[in-house]
């Protein structure tokens, strides 16, 4: 029979802390291994009005006229401010040019463009996006904007940036592709 001071509930000092902090370090790596989610059970599959699956990936819902990157959005301006571009379904070009001018920020950040780049184009938006977006709740057509050659001028600088930053993504693919 063991010695009643041998069973667990009776340790005391500093042997029964050490069990304790293993006890502890041990749940806490069980934990951090096995991670504290559920397993991924691949992904939501929602029916559509229709019937049909469909796959349902994130619950963030962008406008069809979101631009891929900034690259596409200072495609989508140019256009916008040369005439040259096709209506977007269900908006104005005041409107899309307003929000396209408004989201350079988050396009820049989420490209690979430096600090100055960026810091010029957050000044741009924050500059522009206001005057755009009130101008956009009026019935006027860009023609009606003042300062048009101004936002022109940004537009072909943001190209330009956007330009330089394609050539360098271009350089860096031919150098790693060698």
């Amino acid at each position: 029979m063991p010695h009643p001071s041998r069973h667990l509930g009776s340790y005391t000092g500093p042997f029964a802390l050490r069990m304790f902090f293993r006890a502890v370090l041990l749940v806490g790596m069980v934990l951090i291994c096995s991670g504290c989610r559920p397993a991924d059970r691949g992904p939501i599959v929602q029916l559509t009005d229709s019937g049909k699956q469909d796959e349902h990936q994130e619950h963030e819902h962008f406008p069809e006229h979101w631009p891929e990157d900034i690259m596409q959005a200072s495609k989508r301006i140019s256009e916008l401010l040369g005439g040259t571009a096709g209506s977007t379904q269900g908006i104005s070009t005041s409107l899309e040019l307003a929000d396209l001018v408004g989201w350079l920020p988050v396009l820049a950040a989420d490209s690979d463009l430096g600090r100055e780049d960026f810091a010029r184009i957050d000044a741009w938006s924050s500059d522009w996006s206001p005057l755009l977006r009130k101008h956009a709740q009026g019935a006027q057509g860009l023609e009606g904007l003042g300062n048009l050659d101004q936002l022109t001028q940004m537009s072909k600088d943001l190209d330009a940036i956007c330009r330089a930053e394609q050539a360098r993504i271009d350089e860096l693919v031919r150098r790693f592709s060698e």
